[in-house]
């Protein structure tokens, strides 16, 4: 990204400055797929992270064959979009299922089906936003405290999708989907009228 930023300045996630925010992002991706993690498992599980097994997928083929029929408590999608379809989503032995990969659902049906199956899903654009945050940080100039704070409430974030879903009969992507409208027209309302101020 250093190189790319030697041809131009829209680039982020550059190396880590003195005093500032920047760095490799997949560290605070992780951290917020980590502690969204702990509280799936609490939530649906009833039991702490370290008595559960996790089924990582995300190493390859290697690890590909089984993996999703694999006993496990969590299936965690870590590699390519699109890894819960139709076929996953009937095959799937892990009773929740958060990862860091982004657009694990192939259709927002296959979240219905996890739901149907009682399987806890938690949206992976709620779960792996440690990353962007660490880069809008970056772009934004926030003090890295606060991008700390922000990944740090991730599970609070999971939390409320997880109540909106059971408050709404929705499925969490759903959920998800719905909250993340509610925000944006709550910010546009806060927003200053672009005409207004142009008049």
């Amino acid at each position: 990204m250093a190189l790319v930023r030697t041809h131009t300045a829209h680039v982020d996630g550059l190396p880590l400055e003195a005093d500032g925010v920047g760095g490799d992002p997949s560290p605070w991706t992780a951290q917020g797929v980590f502690l969204s993690m702990e509280l799936a498992a609490h939530r649906r599980l009833h039991r702490p992270l370290s008595d559960c097994t996790i089924a990582i997928q995300g190493v390859g083929h290697v690890g590909a064959a089984g993996i999703l029929s694999a006993k496990a408590d969590i299936f965690a999608p870590c590699a390519l979009g699109g890894v819960i379809d139709e076929v996953a989503a009937g095959k799937l032995r892990a009773k929740v299922v958060c990862g860091a990969a982004n657009n694990q659902l192939a259709t927002t049906a296959d979240g219905d089906r996890l739901a149907e199956r009682d399987i806890l899903y938690a949206p992976d654009y709620v779960v792996n936003a440690g990353g962007i945050i660490n880069v809008a940080a970056e772009y934004l100039g926030w003090p890295q405290a606060d991008s700390n704070a922000r990944v740090e409430a991730t599970a609070d974030r999971l939390a409320d999708v997880f109540t909106h879903a059971e408050t709404h009969g929705v499925a969490p992507h759903t959920a998800a989907d719905q909250l993340a409208r509610q925000r944006i027209a709550n910010a546009s309302l806060d927003a200053p009228d672009e005409l207004a101020v142009a008049a």
